[in-house]
């Protein structure tokens, strides 16, 4: 009688029929991209402006409309925040420049126009092109 001796895989284990320490790196791998990506994301800039919808919005439009000519009446703007006047004057340097933060800005059509809460006051009007 003869034995048969049985084939024997090599040394390690096998892993879906790879070894496992190029499995092992390969996952290593992916976790040092996925945590550089993610440290790259958090030093990007917030935004510097936001758009906001406030209980006196209305209020504040038919403010500026009343001292600012701004154009057609049905012309409805928009109306951002400024969050962060740094990062908002590299964005528009000639919009941005003598604004402060928690300003508002109003776009109308064919004007752009700063407003300040703090003061009560308009800061600047810009026209559009």
């Amino acid at each position: 009688m003869t034995q048969q001796s049985e084939a024997k895989p090599a040394r390690g284990k096998l892993l879906f029929g790879v070894g496992v320490l190029p499995v092992l790196l390969a996952v290593l791998f992916a976790g040092v991209i996925a945590g550089y990506i993610a440290g790259r994301s958090a030093d990007l800039p917030t935004n510097p402006i936001s758009w906001v919808v406030l209980d006196d919005t209305d209020k504040l439009i038919a403010m500026v409309r009343s001292k600012v000519e701004v154009g057609d009446s049905q012309d409805k703007p928009g109306v951002l925040k400024v969050s962060d006047v740094e990062v908002a004057r590299l964005t528009n340097p000639e919009l941005y420049e003598g604004v402060e933060n928690d300003d508002r800005v109003l776009i109308f059509e064919k004007k752009a126009v700063i407003y300040r809460p703090s003061t009560g006051k308009i800061v600047k009007v810009v026209g559009l092109t």
